[in-house]
């Protein structure tokens, strides 16, 4: 299935059985939609379109007073996030990155469940990366109010690898388009001193 017929599938989904009474969270969650992981039981998993930041903040101190030249560290810091691309590439790319690092430490399990729990049950799922420590064995009040909890299949894994990848290279393609319209000149960089 395509990304436009896994969209429509996901959209009829959201109308149908999640969100029947409300146009405007309709409309929301098309917003949001950028990619679709469909598994071979018809689950499906969305991933939302990622942002790009533009600000960037740096505190140093503490309770109001400078400790050891860290305004230098911070004002060092926020010079690197106004002139360097790479750092903007980096922090951008940080919260895919973490998704992918998660899903192929092997450390941790994956758990699946619905997505909106509380609503109408669905094949939309969403996903839980934990040690096993912190499992649903392990920690049964922790997930309690979650709907369907099951442990995630190594193909399951795979599958949404192989979606954060993808997603990881269309924001990419994303971010140097921004960066050749407007390069680093809407940047908002600053410092504070922490309370």
């Amino acid at each position: 299935m395509t990304q436009k017929e896994l969209k429509e599938k996901y959209m009829d989904i959201v109308r149908t059985e999640v969100f029947p009474d409300s146009p405007e969270m309709q409309e929301y969650m098309r917003k949001e939609f950028y990619y679709a992981v469909e598994l071979a039981d018809g689950d499906m998993y969305v991933i939302t379109k990622p942002r790009i930041h533009k600000n960037f903040c740096f505190g140093f101190g503490m309770y109001g007073a400078d400790l050891d030249n860290d305004q230098e560290r911070a004002e060092d810091a926020a010079q690197q996030a106004r002139e360097s691309e790479a750092y903007f590439f980096r922090e951008n790319l940080k919260q895919i990155d973490q998704c992918l690092d998660q899903l192929t430490n092997p450390a941790y399990e994956g758990y699946k469940y619905n997505n909106y729990s509380g609503r109408h049950q669905s094949n939309l799922k969403t996903y839980t990366m934990c040690y096993s420590w912190d499992n649903p064995d392990n920690q049964p009040d922790r997930w309690e109010r979650l709907q369907d909890v099951k442990k995630m299949t190594r193909e399951e894994i795979d599958a949404l690898i192989k979606g954060y990848e993808e997603v990881r290279q269309m924001f990419i393609k994303r971010l140097k388009t921004y960066l050749k319209k407007y390069g680093l000149s809407k940047i908002n960089v600053w410092t504070y001193l922490r309370d």
